[in-house]
């Protein structure tokens, strides 16, 4: 009561009734009576006392506020330029209905990289789509509002922030979501995208794999072209079916240090309705020299001729292969194989390589000595040594971050043999990431079979097993060619020697290499020390080139990112960004190509399916725009519109309680008046 215990109320009844009567003890003693005005005096004495004894038991007292809120129906509409003026005129309309709804309040908002207040665009990208932020602000306010629903109009075309699909549901609350837009398969030839290697050697040809979609061009020839710095490369391809995917790969050799930019265009597309997603550009950077691979083994075992042979045929890499004990050289990948990692001089060489900041790639092997590794490499998991091995057959993580495996990679990996991999519980290394996963007896299971980190400069994989030469003859026996095994080990050694670079004086971090006109670049400048820490204190510059040579100098900021600076106002076309310290001795250089291509248009298809999705994980449901005139019925059948109950606690100080206060005033100053009135004060 009040927060104040009951143990708290009897004392202080008790107490005050106590010193009510001792102050009045020689009236009571000489038998006051019950019409006397003494007891009145008494009594105000009493509730003067126990009020002043309650405060003294909690000064900090509890009032509790009820009342009943009508529940709130919250409404989004999608206001990106997916969604055609069309749509939103007939969604209007249907808003207004919504609004009549009785027993309900309806709170109004729009969206679309962000949720703003019904009525208003302002702050607002109307060139972007955030879905998850309409599921997130939804989830704020059922978290303190009693919501009903939640109805939401987009098309489901969604190109920035987390999958929605990934957002936690909203507890007991349906959300019916309108479908704008046209589901159906619309004409379209798009260029998904370009893999290739971020760094190329001078002389040394390199793979470029494009990956084009179609749509509804069934026996339409189409010419995918591909402009590599003066060489211009093609190839023709017919879709078969009306949803057609295909891969093309093109050998590209440079011939000249530099960068490169890759530029992709889908020609000949008649009728496409959708050109803007029919060209994408890369920047390649070409350098004179080749990367060295030490590929150094314990024991003759056939991975190492089948790692040896893959690396050779892409001929980016100088391989050397030889016996552990028989290398002394320099390299800037490892591959360490049959290693037991049992010398005290094995474990001295794999750390200083780390302490170097070279790229490495462990393989385990029998009897290896994980405890004395984990300590170097920074492993996780079990710290004995394998001894007990089985069969696992290899499952790709399709989230992997660094690269993807097409249709035709992914069921070849999906056929390879298996390997010998140790019975035990491997774990991810702090800030690592999977890239194979254990397959046992055709189930998935979530253990690593490869992971890939880094540790300060240096990048370190492990193959927790030996075997693969398995996958490489299996693959060559079923299809005359070892395309996926091969690109596997070259994309491997190639991403592990980029990132084991050694941190740069001066860098540019950005979050892309392709921009719309209305996207927001950012470009920070991070500078370091000699031991590689970031140095705010560095003075630093930033100049923005564009392709004629003209030289504009970008504004830094020091923000709680770093050095930052905001580009904006650039045309379509190709530019250079140059960083480098006030003094000049240390610079970094970035490409970058900025084209009119918004993300909300290179997809205008409506994505119906991920609503109903979503409709369905909420209990709600799912109309198209065409059908909105059901809306009502849908919102009287999924929403229960009851008028809710609401409490509210309040924590109040002793001299916030004036209401409390001034009855002690009152009892205190009516006992005085009394006792003056008898003549007695």
């Amino acid at each position: 009561m009040l927060g104040v215990p009951v143990i708290g109320w009897i004392i202080s009844f008790l107490s005050a009734a106590v010193l009510a009567g001792f102050q009045y003890y020689q009236w009571i003693k000489d038998g006051g009576g019950v019409k006397s005005p003494w007891l009145w005096a008494m009594l105000f004495r009493f509730f003067a006392w126990m009020s002043l004894l309650l405060l003294l038991f909690n000064p900090w007292w509890i009032r509790v506020k009820q009342w009943v809120q009508d529940p709130v129906i919250l409404v989004y509409t999608d206001a990106s330029m997916s969604v055609s003026r069309a749509d939103q005129q007939q969604w209007s309309q249907a808003l207004k209905k919504i609004r009549e709804t009785k027993g309900v309040k309806v709170e109004a908002y729009n969206a679309a990289d962000a949720v703003v207040l019904g009525g208003q665009l302002q702050g607002l990208d109307t060139f972007h789509t955030n879905m998850s932020a309409v599921l997130q602000h939804a989830s704020g306010i059922a978290s303190t509002t009693a919501v009903a629903g939640v109805v939401w109009m987009t098309d489901g075309i969604n190109n920035s922030g987390r999958n929605p699909q990934f957002e936690p549901i909203i507890g007991g609350v349906p959300l019916l979501v309108v479908g704008s837009g046209n589901p159906s398969p619309q004409i379209d030839a798009s260029v998904e995208a370009i893999q290739s290697n971020e760094e190329a050697f001078l002389g040394n040809s390199f793979a470029v794999e494009i990956s084009v979609k179609s749509q509804r061009m069934k026996g339409q020839p189409l010419r995918i072209q591909l402009k590599a710095g003066n060489e211009v490369l093609s190839q023709i391809w017919t879709p078969s079916n009306d949803q057609d995917w295909r891969r093309f790969s093109f050998n590209v050799q440079p011939k000249s240090k530099g960068v490169m930019p890759l530029d992709v265009v889908v020609l000949g597309a008649q009728g496409d309705q959708n050109g803007a997603n029919n060209r994408q550009t890369k920047f390649v950077k070409v350098v004179d020299e080749r990367k060295k691979v030490a590929l150094l083994y314990g024991s003759p075992h056939p991975d190492v001729s089948a790692i040896k042979t893959a690396l050779e045929l892409g001929g980016q890499y100088l391989v050397t292969v030889a016996s552990k004990s028989q290398f002394s050289g320099e390299a800037d990948v490892f591959v360490l194989h049959g290693w037991r990692m049992q010398s005290r001089a094995e474990l001295q060489q794999v750390n200083d390589w780390v302490a170097a900041g070279k790229a490495i790639w462990l393989f385990t092997t029998e009897s290896q000595n994980l405890p004395g590794l984990t300590k170097i490499v920074g492993l996780g998991g079990e710290m004995s040594s394998p001894r007990n091995w089985q069969e696992v057959q290899a499952h790709w993580n399709e989230n992997e971050l660094n690269w993807g495996v097409d249709e035709k990679e992914s069921v070849r990996w999906k056929g390879f043999p298996p390997v010998y991999a140790p019975v035990s519980k491997m774990a991810v290394p702090p800030g690592g990431e999977t890239v194979l996963y254990q397959r046992w007896s055709g189930v998935n299971t979530q253990l690593p079979l490869m992971v890939y980190w880094k540790k300060e400069s240096a990048a370190l994989a492990m193959f927790y097993g030996e075997g693969i030469w398995r996958w490489r003859i299996h693959e060559k026996a079923q299809n005359s060619d070892a395309m996926a095994f091969d690109a596997w080990v070259r994309r491997t050694v190639g991403q592990l020697a980029t990132a084991s670079a050694q941190k740069k004086s001066v860098e540019i971090v950005l979050t892309g290499n392709q921009f719309d006109v209305r996207d927001r670049v950012i470009a920070r400048v991070v500078c370091r020390d000699r031991g590689g820490m970031m140095d705010d204190r560095i003075e630093r510059k930033l100049t923005l080139l564009n392709a004629k040579g003209g030289a504009r100098p970008m504004n830094l900021v020091k923000s709680m990112q770093g050095w930052e600076a905001n580009i904006t106002g650039l045309t379509p076309g190709n530019y250079q960004l140059r960083a480098e310290t006030s003094a000049g001795n240390a610079f970094d250089e970035k490409q970058i190509s900025v084209v009119d291509q918004p993300a909300e248009i290179l997809n205008t298809q409506a994505n119906h399916t991920l609503l109903k999705q979503l409709a369905a994980q909420t209990d709600g449901g799912f109309i198209p725009l065409k059908q909105v005139d059901s809306l009502s019925q849908l919102i009287a059948q999924k929403i229960v519109a009851k008028p809710i109950l609401k409490a509210q606690s309040q924590n109040l100080h002793w001299w916030d309680l004036w209401g409390w206060m001034l009855t002690i005033a009152v009892c205190l100053g009516a006992e005085w008046w009394i006792r003056r009135y008898l003549g007695k004060y």
